[in-house]
């Protein structure tokens, strides 16, 4: 069945088939990334000590946020882009300290 509306067999109204076979290898090179993430996610739980461990895990979240507003450009205003960083900063200074604390 087409996708398009028309029911005709124009470029646009490519098989839902031809969807998946387009789409497939890269869902599947993201989904085998996703799954090294997180089992290296569970081998530093579980090899390091949990003051290490713990704001490595969460430290995720400013590599994603660094795509989102470096790579993406999903925030454009100057202002939130100097607060994003010193959160990035605060976060850095944070997990060091928590490394140190043991």
């Amino acid at each position: 069945r087409s996708l398009d509306r028309g029911g005709g067999s124009s470029a646009a109204g490519a098989s839902i088939w031809e969807h998946t076979r387009i789409a497939l290898p890269f869902a599947a090179a993201g989904s085998l990334c996703f799954s090294v993430a997180v089992a290296g996610q569970l081998v530093g739980l579980v090899e390091l000590p949990e003051s290490i461990a713990m704001p490595l895990t969460q430290l995720n979240l400013v590599i994603a946020g660094c795509w989102g507003v470096f790579y993406y450009a999903e925030v454009t205003s100057k202002v939130l882009v100097q607060c994003f960083a010193l959160a990035i900063v605060l976060d850095l200074g944070a997990a060091v300290m928590l490394n140190f604390s043991t």
